[in-house]
């Protein structure tokens, strides 16, 4: 009877769920749309995989990943890879009957952060169901509604990898949880094998999530037995295996042997091949003692770690190996996303360390009360997760989308463990919904709570507009009906993407780390210290255009140490040299923008 009236239950519920995150997700699309005059696309990213989506269309070129009008002359090569490109690609070629394909594109980039986050709503469900009880997997789905800062990766009109990422690394973790219970069923864990291997095609820093498989399988070797050991090789195999057949479709034939770090090169498969032979080797030693089990491993993991120096030492530098160093304090350094936990918005970090010590609290509580090993199949893919996403969630924000993925499912447990001990208290039978409710409330929305308390005393700080930058495309395309000799335009390095993929002009900057030429060379005219200087630095690159928005986020990146006015700064003062000539704007864009014609 429990089992049909909890399948009974689910649909209604899992309806439920998905209106309210959509019914979040609309309420944010359109807030940004109104109050920060935010267009159909949420960022920079989503402009620039669209202009890349659509040159492939154009082009056909599989291997070409240079956008030629980007870094004008020279062209920039993206380091994105092509799974996500064919999904926007599939879509848009289904809506092209009804729409046209770019129309078609925009549609279909809109909705499939939120159709990803669909997904991951039902993943969360089946990865858990082996190691969860039904009433826990429903106060999971809301608590991951309830993470401000993980549910804005699915938000309408943000189609880049996050969310298809976020879908990998939940099927990954249930691929996990089901290896640990089952460690002689190979199929599961040559399916996580192609997971990890297929998500580390789409961004290499799946690296940490897989890190993440090889610290879980060996915590089960070292503590349960001989059968990991080979589960620990097959996983090896598996992601070596797939990894090669998508570096082969990724790459052309004279591009195989090309060493990247910032997408799946020669590199990574490297790493993978030593993985195969180090675990083949535990597989050796698998009957061994546990003293013995330990110190060969530390050896064969010493020994995998040196080789892996020797032969490709930058790999330990990350994707960022290689970046040139002059962008970091000029750019790098203010992306937020990339910044340490300390450096975001209150309200979230709040949020997050909260979370943190609750899943610290509960934790302590586990071992406490010795009720570990009953959920020991949980706990160990949980806590190898939350050991490698700690630190790099303190170091890097991005990596605390799957902190809190991790942290919300023992969470849950948490709270479906405080819910039971209410019902099965001797209080009346009236208080128990009320207490229940009450702390189901109290966990999704005490930490938002004390975050909107904290933000609210620390609220000072002055934001920058939100340049509308659609409206300026369609004086820019009116603009070159009447001169099409002005074909180059410098502007802030954010503007870039979404002018490219709104207009035909040619621009100079575009903020990724592979375009350190043209970030360098923006900031190096923006900065310079006499006009004569900034005309010839305009001549090498054939410069028509220079467009500005003083009240922006850029302002900060031209911001100067030295007390000699830059060149931005004269611009922006209205001292315009003679080689300039001040475009008139219409009156919607005249209180934001200065356009300037190289004469």
């Amino acid at each position: 009877m429990g089992i049909t009236k909890g399948k009974k239950e689910f649909w209604p519920y899992l309806l439920l769920v998905i209106f309210v995150f959509l019914v979040i997700l609309v309420i944010t699309y359109y807030k940004g749309i109104l109050v920060n005059q935010q267009a159909e696309l949420v960022d920079t990213d989503c402009y620039m995989r669209f202009v890349r989506v659509e040159q492939l269309a154009e082009t056909g070129n599989w291997y070409d990943s240079v956008i030629h009008r980007s870094n004008y002359p020279y062209g920039d090569q993206l380091h994105w890879t092509r799974p996500l490109d064919v999904i926007l690609l599939a879509g848009a070629y289904v809506l092209t009957p009804f729409q046209g394909f770019h129309e078609g594109l925009l549609a279909w980039g809109i909705i499939l952060s939120p159709l990803l986050g669909i997904c991951c709503l039902l993943a969360l469900f089946w990865a858990t169901s082996s190691v969860m009880n039904r009433n826990a997997q429903r106060l999971l789905w809301l608590l991951f509604i309830a993470q401000p800062l993980l549910i804005q990766i699915f938000s309408f009109g943000r189609p880049d990898h996050h969310s298809l990422l976020m879908l990998l690394f939940i099927l990954l973790l249930g691929y996990l949880f089901r290896i640990g219970k089952q460690p002689d069923n190979n199929k599961y864990i040559l399916l996580c094998g192609f997971i990890a291997a297929f998500s580390m095609w789409v961004s290499v820093e799946t690296i940490f999530a897989i890190i993440m498989v090889y610290t879980t399988l060996g915590v089960l070797w070292v503590i349960r037995g001989e059968a990991y050991a080979r589960q620990l090789l097959l996983f090896s195999l598996s992601i070596f295996i797939f990894s090669t057949v998508f570096l082969f479709i990724e790459r052309s034939l004279s591009a195989l042997l090309k060493v990247e770090y910032d997408k799946i090169s020669i590199a990574h498969l490297f790493v993978f091949m030593l993985a195969v032979l180090a675990t083949y080797l535990l597989t050796l030693i698998k009957n061994s003692t546990l003293f013995a089990k330990l110190l060969k491993s530390t050896f064969i993991l010493f020994a995998s770690g040196l080789t892996i120096w020797l032969v490709f030492p930058a790999f330990y530098q990350g994707p960022m190996a290689g970046i040139n160093k002059a962008i970091i304090p000029i750019w790098l350094s203010k992306v937020q996303e990339v910044q340490p936990l300390w450096s975001i918005d209150p309200y979230e970090m709040t949020i997050v360390i909260g979370s943190i010590i609750l899943f610290l609290f509960y934790f302590i509580y586990l071992v406490a009360k010795q009720k570990f090993t009953s959920k020991f199949y949980l706990l160990v893919p949980i806590l190898s997760g939350f050991a490698i996403f700690l630190p790099l969630g303190i170091y890097q924000v991005r990596m605390d989308y799957y902190l809190l993925v991790i942290i919300i499912i023992l969470l849950a447990v948490f709270l479906d463990d405080i819910v039971s001990i209410i019902s099965n208290s001797k209080l009346k039978d009236v208080a128990k919904p009320i207490l229940r409710v009450f702390v189901l409330l109290l966990f999704i929305l005490g930490l938002p709570a004390i975050g909107l308390l904290v933000s609210s005393t620390n609220d000072t700080k002055t934001k920058a507009i939100q340049p509308d930058l659609k409206t300026l495309s369609v004086f820019l395309n009116e603009y070159r009906q009447t001169d099409p000799t002005a074909p180059t335009i410098l502007t802030y390095l954010d503007f870039g993407p979404e002018l490219l993929y709104r207009t035909d002009y040619n621009l100079i900057s575009t903020p990724y780390h592979r375009n350190d030429q043209g970030i360098l060379y923006n900031y190096q005219v923006m900065g310079a210290e006499s006009f004569d200087q900034a005309r010839e630095m305009l001549a090498e690159r054939s410069v028509n255009l220079i467009i500005l928005c003083p009240e922006s986020s850029e302002k900060n990146f031209y911001k100067k140490t030295t007390d000699q006015s830059a060149f931005y700064e004269h611009l922006v003062a209205d001292e315009t040299p003679t080689f300039l000539k001040e475009i008139e704007l219409p009156p919607e864009l005249d209180k934001s923008f200065k356009v300037f014609r190289v004469r």
